[in-house]
């Protein structure tokens, strides 16, 4: 959702507007039917793991077996949420930040006019190398979602299945995180894209003209 939604704002020629919301829409309903796959084939084992550590799904600290699903920060996987915290707005511009890049990685790789890209058999092993480095440095602070259908999709699943409001609204009421910090941060890496690069592109913004001054005037 969040680079559909920055290509229907920065790339209407190739991403017509009225596309947006029929993608959404699929892109969610794909995202939960994956979660209702990895809750069928994985709930015995995130039972198991429960029972191991003591974790009382939709109780707090189940976050560590509803991410499974969706995205919390800190990782729980990583830190106690209890001794390590991580406020809303910082794990919101975390993902802003993240996804902002992302974008712009995939506006430059995807420019036509862009003579330094890749061939087009590569193009998609450098978007995904993008998200691989991204996911390595910023997976411990929000897990990393980058995209809102991903983590809403699942998050929904996680939340009939028992977690309740550990998946939604989540500790500290933090789903709404990884929705808007992606709807936001995609347009803006799409734009620094926009400002920065393309103008230097062929058929870019022109120059302005520099016109010698006369020494009469």
């Amino acid at each position: 959702p969040a680079v559909s939604l920055a290509f229907a704002i920065f790339r209407r020629d190739q991403f017509p507007v009225n596309r947006l919301f029929a993608y959404w829409g699929a892109q969610l309903i794909g995202a939960v039917i994956a979660g209702v796959v990895v809750l069928i084939l994985f709930n015995p084992f995130i039972d198991r793991f429960e029972m191991e550590n003591g974790i009382v799904r939709g109780e707090l600290g189940s976050q560590r077996s509803a991410m499974a699903f969706g995205e919390y920060f800190p990782n729980p996987g990583m830190f106690d949420s209890a001794a390590f915290s991580v406020s809303p707005l910082h794990a919101f511009a975390v993902e802003a930040f993240g996804t902002a890049i992302l974008a712009f990685v995939i506006f430059a790789l995807t420019e036509r006019r862009n003579a330094g890209i890749p061939t087009n058999g590569m193009v998609p092993f450098f978007i995904g190398f993008t998200v691989a480095a991204l996911i390595s440095l910023f997976a411990p602070i929000t897990q990393a979602g980058w995209n809102p259908a991903r983590d809403f999709g699942p998050r929904i699943v996680s939340w009939l299945a028992g977690w309740g409001d550990i998946a939604i609204p989540g500790p500290e009421g933090g789903f709404w995180v990884y929705i808007l910090g992606p709807l936001i941060g995609a347009p803006l890496g799409a734009l620094l894209f926009k400002l920065v690069i393309e103008p230097g592109l062929p058929g870019g913004k022109p120059e302005p003209v520099q016109i010698a001054r006369s020494k009469y005037e």
